[in-house]
């Protein structure tokens, strides 16, 4: 499952964007353009794509829920976010932020 994720993602992205897988079914990318056009690139056709996706089990047939967040690194915070420690850690709270608000 998690290759079909990955080739779902990686069918939109542009020839510089990097894709990172980096545990428990995360998913990194990098990209040199803006937040904007990721989040544009996820919420105008990727979303769909990877929402289409079914987790075939022993128990039968299961949709799959994605979560994403974003981050901009840019000359204002560069500082705040030196290593990907940081980077992970503040992605991390924004897909625990996501979960709270959702109930």
């Amino acid at each position: 499952m998690l290759s079909r994720i990955q080739e779902v993602i990686a069918q939109e992205l542009s020839y510089n964007d990097k894709l990172y897988y980096v545990s428990d079914g995360n998913f990194l990318v990098l990209s040199s353009t803006n937040q904007h056009s990721l989040k544009e690139l996820y919420l105008n056709g990727l979303q769909e794509k990877l929402s289409s996706l079914v987790f075939h089990g022993e128990d039968g047939n299961q949709g799959i829920q994605f979560q994403t967040g974003y981050l901009v690194i840019n000359s204002d915070n560069k500082d705040k976010y030196q290593d990907y420690a940081d980077v992970a850690s503040h992605l991390k709270r924004q897909l625990e932020t996501d979960v709270i608000v959702e109930y």
